[in-house]
């Protein structure tokens, strides 16, 4: 029941970051890290998979971009989070580095990128939700599984 609700919840911000363009958070790439912090690597990856593809299929012409990137990026916060002492500080420097590999990866498979005016507010936007949203998704995800 409490992976249906976290995909509920997870479909849910799909559809608020799809409907804000590109001055608005990455919404989906925060919420998959605080669920990579707190859930197995495998539901965390899956979840991240099914979240990618619902955002490849409200822009078909990038279809499998967002699958790839957002799915690579949440297995390596799920694996390496055991090795990081938990702070919330953390998860700012690794959703940081999430949104310049996701930025960097699109640039790679020949994505449409921003223009640099609004990849800077989306980012900034990103960073400063990152304290809030882990105390929320702290107080939902309340049980570690391991």
């Amino acid at each position: 029941m409490r992976l249906l609700l976290i995909c509920l919840i997870e479909y849910v911000l799909c559809l608020v970051q799809t409907s804000l363009g590109p001055f608005g958070p990455d919404l989906v790439l925060l919420s998959l890290f605080i669920i990579a912090l707190h859930e197995t690597r495998l539901a965390a990856t899956a979840l991240a998979f099914l979240a990618g593809l619902c955002l490849d299929l409200s822009v078909p012409a990038s279809l499998g971009v967002n699958v790839a990137i957002y799915t690579a990026l949440t297995y390596g916060v799920a694996s390496v989070h055991a090795l990081l002492y938990r702070s919330r500080w953390h998860l700012v420097l690794l959703v940081l580095v999430g949104l310049v590999a996701r930025h960097g990866l699109r640039f790679l498979v020949g994505a449409e990128l921003p223009a640099p005016t609004p990849l800077a507010v989306s980012g900034g936007l990103t960073l400063l939700l990152v304290l809030p949203a882990d105390w929320l998704g702290s107080r939902l995800l309340q049980t570690r599984a391991t």
